[in-house]
């Protein structure tokens, strides 16, 4: 490994390190006793490496944004066909989320801070709104070749339409899988998910009923 790239991932280490120490403290303490003092006495680092991380306290303990699609990633989820647009945009962001290498007990303690701590949570939800917006621009892409006949307006709301639907069906997926005792991968997961989102969303008929 050339000297570049172990020094790339020292700081790599060093800061989940830290993320995780802040956390933790958090999570003991409450998310307002814990000061960046001692995240830093808990991370072995100092103020100044802190601060070149993350520049505050309150980033460290969100992390970074939503991993975002590649643009290959995009081509081929655009060009894609054999589900519903909300299980195919769902896949995407599975895939994105595993190509991620995202650390699931770090995910799993945001989380629980996230839901003991208002304040965090208000500060995830600007974050949650611009990735929606991201999101919506991909989804444009893929209505407009699935359905070119729409006007703009049409494909503006049919894909907010689509990203409201998968990011709800995706907070619940990924909280089983976070909490599951299983060794799925998020994709597997989701799979074996939207087998039951499936049959809800099928025009449910009464017992005995034909289906001729």
């Amino acid at each position: 490994m050339s000297e570049v790239g172990l020094r790339e991932r020292k700081v790599a280490e060093s800061r989940l390190r830290t993320e995780h120490a802040a956390i933790d403290l958090c999570l003991e303490h409450g998310f307002a006793a814990v000061t960046v003092d001692m995240i830093c006495d808990a991370a072995e680092i100092s103020a100044r490496t802190f601060y070149n991380y993350f520049g505050t306290r309150e980033a460290a303990l969100l992390g970074d944004s939503k991993p975002m699609p590649s643009e290959d990633a995009i081509q081929a989820y655009t060009a894609r066909t054999g589900a519903s647009e909300v299980e195919e945009f769902a896949t995407l962001i599975a895939q994105t989320f595993n190509s991620a290498d995202i650390d699931r007990d770090l995910v799993r303690k945001r989380r629980q801070l996230m839901d003991i701590s208002p304040e965090l949570a208000t500060l995830n939800f600007a974050r949650v709104t611009e990735a929606r917006g991201h999101y919506a621009d991909i989804v444009s892409r893929r209505v407009a070749v699935v359905e070119p006949s729409l006007s703009a307006q049409e494909r503006t709301t049919r894909a907010q339409y689509i990203v409201a639907l998968t990011m709800g069906a995706m907070q619940v997926i990924g909280r089983g899988w976070l909490h599951g005792h299983t060794d799925m991968s998020i994709q597997e997961y989701l799979r074996e998910a939207f087998v039951t989102i499936r049959h809800i969303t099928q025009t449910l008929r009464p017992t005995g009923e034909s289906t001729s």
